[in-house]
């Protein structure tokens, strides 16, 4: 999207955008993020360095990067995201207090985070300084169904599957292709479901 073709009248109000470092993730939030600028925002960008985007292609937004010591060979993608979290709860903690004390370049009053809801610990980091959080969540329409149809299912007795006290999640998703991937959604949604 290429902003300078309209007139952009600053707000002179940032908005901090963290994404997960994975392209069906990254690409929505980024997208959200020049809609955003087009419309006055500053954008700030806090971002891990694994699997970072190239900060060239976004020269209207301000990045600030979380050490989190992966590198792509030295982790499965797969695995990835389970050790990018658990490094970066305390190291994004002190990247919005350096953003929000005005350690940056950036001076401009925030209006919000948004975040990725996998990064769970974002929503109680924000919370901590009293900073308003959005979760924008960048999955298929079907993934959300599916999300919110797993208490009606358990609900009426249909899940787990009735006389499989054993059959659990993780078993299911053995029998379906690409089976490391969806263990690793479907251990997600459990703990949503859970959760709720």
């Amino acid at each position: 999207m290429d902003i300078g073709k309209h007139q952009r009248k600053p707000l002179g109000i940032q908005v901090l955008l963290f994404p997960l470092p994975f392209q069906g993730h990254m690409n929505p939030m980024l997208h959200l993020g020049n809609a955003l600028y087009s419309k006055g925002f500053s954008i700030t960008i806090i971002q891990t360095r694994f699997n970072s985007p190239d900060t060239t292609e976004f020269p209207n937004f301000a990045f600030h990067f979380i050490d989190d010591g992966l590198q792509m060979s030295s982790a499965a993608l797969f695995d990835a995201l389970s050790a990018v979290k658990a490094s970066c709860s305390e190291k994004f903690r002190h990247c919005l207090s350096q953003i929000l004390n005005g350690d940056c370049e950036n001076k401009e009053p925030i209006a919000c985070l948004i975040t990725d809801p996998s990064w769970e610990f974002a929503g109680t980091v924000a919370d901590s300084f009293n900073l308003p959080r959005i979760a924008l969540k960048t999955g298929s329409i079907l993934s959300y169904i599916v999300y919110e149809a797993l208490p009606l299912l358990r609900e009426k007795g249909y899940f787990p599957i009735p006389g499989s006290k054993a059959l659990t999640l993780i078993c299911i998703c053995l029998y379906m292709e690409g089976s490391r991937y969806n263990c690793i959604i479907l251990n997600q949604m459990d703990e949503y479901v859970n959760v709720r």
